[in-house]
């Protein structure tokens, strides 16, 4: 850096003539214009050494006496090479220092079923840690799967990470299915079941719980040739049944009266042709009929 070249800049103002569009210094001392020469600033440096008497040479020298370079002291990581992280964690699992005991892991397993029929286990580590989650993959299932597959499949599969399931995971998520039950409980982790899972199996004990009826009345609709699109009954009758008083609610009896409904408009274009109609001279608009299902 020409230290000379930019201190002038103090005592002077650069700008471009107007007319000639050429470089010129202003000087703040006297206000005299002073041409520039390309970028050469010794025209006003003269200026200034001559007419103020300030040495710009001069000063740059003295303050290039005053500077010191300081030098970064080098520590001992200096003189080592720093090794990657994998480096780091295979020399953890050599001393015998799991995961575990740098960070706590959980996993989450759940059950995955494609349109062709084929199962699937999805799992992810969740690191407590640092609140991240690390998906591993699908594992594929091939013929049942008891608990203790499961346990197999599971542990083949997270060694492939570097990850010993029985010593560095200490909790796994799951739905409540028997074989994840099983499964929580022959490994030495915390097991917590799905919270939407838990809800969705309350609301179904709750709306699929069946009450004992003391009277039924069967009324046959015939059966038409269409498909019957209720999975939970394959009968064509639409049954209303009548309860003994109580206060008990039996939300089922009312589930499957609605469904038997459904299903006798559905299953008839005819018959869902004049319900749209009414309708939609009630309320301006159709509506679709969904029946109700089980699975989540």
């Amino acid at each position: 850096v020409n230290y000379a070249m930019s201190f002038v800049w103090k005592y002077a103002l650069k700008r471009k003539n107007p007319i000639t569009k050429e470089s010129e210094g202003v000087c703040n001392k006297c206000g005299q214009v002073i041409k520039l020469s390309g970028r050469s600033t010794t025209g006003l440096r003269n200026h200034l050494k001559q007419k103020h008497g300030i040495d710009v040479d001069l000063v740059t020298e003295e303050k290039d006496e005053t500077v010191e370079v300081v030098k970064k002291p080098k520590t001992m990581l200096d003189y080592l090479e720093r090794k990657n992280l994998k480096e780091i964690v295979a020399d953890l699992a050599t001393d015998g220092i799991t995961i575990r005991a740098i960070t706590r892991n959980n996993v989450t397993i759940d059950e995955y079923t494609t349109v062709r029929g084929r199962q699937y286990f999805g799992v992810n580590i969740h690191d407590s840690d640092e609140k991240k989650t690390f998906k591993t993959g699908l594992i594929r299932i091939i013929g049942s799967c008891p608990a203790e597959t499961m346990i197999a499949m599971v542990r083949d599969h997270l060694s492939t990470f570097g990850i010993n399931m029985e010593q560095d995971l200490v909790g796994s998520t799951q739905d409540g299915a028997a074989v994840n039950k099983k499964f929580m409980g022959m490994l030495d982790i915390i097991g917590q079941f799905c919270l939407n899972h838990g809800i969705h199996l309350a609301v179904c004990d709750v709306l699929y719980k069946k009450v004992n009826t003391s009277e039924k009345l069967t009324i046959d609709i015939g059966c038409d040739d269409e498909k019957d699109d209720d999975e939970f009954d394959d009968g064509c009758d639409l049954e209303t049944a009548r309860e003994e008083i109580s206060d008990e609610i039996n939300y089922y009896t009312v589930l499957k009266a609605a469904r038997d409904v459904i299903k006798y408009i559905k299953n008839s274009t005819v018959r869902n042709q004049i319900f749209q109609s009414k309708v939609n001279a009630q309320f301006g608009h159709d509506v679709e009929l969904h029946l109700d299902v089980k699975h989540r």
